[in-house]
């Protein structure tokens, strides 16, 4: 009813196809009706669909008579001109400058055509970043002829251009003859399941590209599922190491094809598909894979829709699973017995290091099962539990935990419900653990002085924590003095947010930020940012390349 009907794309034809439409039929198939869902009668829902589109044409007719009534816009220049971009190739050549980075010079296509022909000669630059520069595909299709030829760029970022279809078309055409590119960012683009499929044609016809982002396009299950055929078909030949799909709508049919790709594959070792719609009969999938799979090493499936059924077929995986390092399913709504045998299985687990299961609204339950856990458990080295409505009582049994386990180096208990008492259960845990380094308890929002005091003596005697994150909380400026005053006697640590705090002044933050760059080796992040983290990542591979 009112645009509910799927129309498959005309030119997607032929075998594959058919296992696409397969695929995405049993996929919905278990589907409850859409007025089920919402706890509505079919005419109630119908009635409801019936007004939202009469609303939304309404809307595109009003957009359409402002439209007219505005003045047609024209291009900006290019903030970087033809001129002063060559003079800056010009410094970078001289310099012996290998990554150019242009990113939001706003240079749009005349100078992506001058930086394309200076690529068919170059061979010194290894890292080319033009990002946010208004390229359109005829830009991209003349920086395609120019990859053909080139023997010396490493790594190609386009991110947030609006590249269509038919510019992804012209980048696997160079990517076909080029024999050394071996990261590819195309992220954040409007590129949808024919282009998809273009380059996942030139990756099965032996390009050399090792990490791909194409998150935040316009992919649907079949987009998705080019890419994972051509794992699955050409296990040997294809040398892709880290694709990143998330940001799409590859939905159920698109997961289950990624699950069979997995049994397959032998090179592939990071596969994120965050925010894709993936319910549970997805994850289920992609979990008997896990079970057999020998090589992926990192699996994101944030932001999803996963819930108990794929929260129970993943805690099973990882039960007999030997390889994951990395397992990313927060913000779903994994409850349950689905948690229950999620943190069961890390009993037994001892490959994963990396956990994120924030924004599941587990709640205190959930952080005694994860304590229990936590007990039995030697290879977590992070946990991220945000956002799930954890208490004093949950944090008391983690704090149990921590008195246990030896390995976890940091824990996030960010945008809880802590006050002082779980703070203070925490702070005791920690003057038994000799191994956690980062703590962080931001957005709790009652804590007070007395958690500020309770840390405080635990950094007199405690040598292991670095990094200790208490901002927008309820903390004071005694809290605050309490805390530096501790940090003073404490060489090892490193790190102490109270950002919007309120109630401390001015000068005690000011103090407090020169105690850090003094005593700090790490700077003034919490953790690393995951962009950093992720170029670390694809340079150790392309090293290892």
């Amino acid at each position: 009813f009112f645009g509910l009907v799927r129309i498959m794309p005309v030119s997607n034809s032929g075998p594959r196809m058919a296992e696409h439409q397969e695929l995405h039929a049993e996929a919905e198939e278990e589907e409850e009706e859409p007025w089920v869902q919402e706890g509505l009668t079919k005419e109630e829902w119908m009635r409801k669909m019936q007004e939202h589109y009469i609303k939304k044409q309404e809307e595109e007719r009003l957009q359409k008579e402002l439209e007219k009534t505005q003045p047609k816009t024209i291009d900006p220049p290019p903030k970087l001109s033809v001129d002063a971009l060559r003079d800056k190739i010009k410094q970078l050549t001289t310099a012996g400058v290998a990554t150019w980075d242009f990113a939001r010079d706003d240079m749009a296509d005349p100078g992506v055509e001058v930086l394309a022909e200076n690529l068919k000669t170059n061979s010194m630059v290894q890292r080319l970043i033009l990002g946010a520069n208004r390229v359109s595909d005829d830009g991209v299709e003349v920086l395609a002829e120019s990859l053909r030829v080139n023997t010396g760029l490493k790594r190609l970022e386009l991110w947030r251009n609006g590249i269509t279809d038919k510019g992804a078309a012209a980048l696997s055409v160079g990517l076909r003859e080029n024999t050394s590119l071996q990261t590819l960012h195309i992220g954040d683009n409007r590129i949808g399941d024919d282009g998809a499929r273009a380059l996942a044609d030139a990756l099965a016809e032996g390009s050399r590209i090792l990490n791909l982002h194409i998150g935040g396009n316009r992919l649907t299950c079949y987009g998705g599922s080019w890419f994972a055929d051509v794992l699955r078909e050409n296990p040997n030949t294809t040398v892709l190491q880290r694709i990143v799909l998330a940001g799409n709508r590859i939905e159920a049919a698109g997961a289950m094809a990624w699950g069979e790709a997995l049994k397959m594959n032998i090179a592939l070792q990071q596969l994120q598909l965050g925010w894709n719609l993936i319910p549970d009969q997805g994850a289920e999938a992609l979990a008997e894979a896990l079970k057999v799979n020998t090589v992926l090493k990192q699996l994101q499936l944030g932001w999803n829709r996963i819930s108990e059924g794929g929260g129970t077929a993943l805690g099973a995986a990882l039960e007999v699973n030997t390889v994951l390092q990395e397992l990313d399913i927060g913000t779903n709504g994994i409850v349950g017995d689905g948690f229950a045998t999620l943190a069961e299985s890390l009993k037994e687990n001892t490959s994963l290091h990396k956990l994120i299961l924030g924004g599941n609204s587990f709640k205190d339950e959930g952080a005694k099962a994860l304590a229990d856990a936590l007990m039995a458990n030697r290879g977590i080295k992070t946990l991220g539990l945000i956002m799930n409505g954890i208490t004093d009582e949950g944090a008391e049994a983690l704090a149990d935990g921590l008195k246990v386990n030896t390995e976890l180096l940091s824990l996030d208990l960010s945008s809880n419900q802590i006050t002082d008492a779980g703070a203070s259960a925490l702070a005791e845990g920690l003057m038994f653990n000799p191994a956690l380094q980062r703590l962080d308890l931001s957005s709790n929002a009652n804590l007070t002085d007395d958690a500020a005091s309770s840390f405080s003596r635990t950094l007199i005697t405690n040598d292991a924590l670095q990094q200790l994150d208490l901002s927008s909380s309820n903390i004071t400026t005694d809290g605050a003095t309490a805390l530096m005053e501790s940090i003073r006697v404490n060489r090892f640590f490193q790190y102490l947010g109270l950002r919007n705090c309120k109630n401390i002044s001015e000068d005690v933050q000011e103090a407090i930020t020169r105690q850090m760059k003094v005593f700090s080796t790490v700077g003034m992040h919490f953790c690393p940012p995951e962009q950093e983290q992720e170029e670390e990542q694809e340079q150790e591979q392309e090293q290892e390349q």
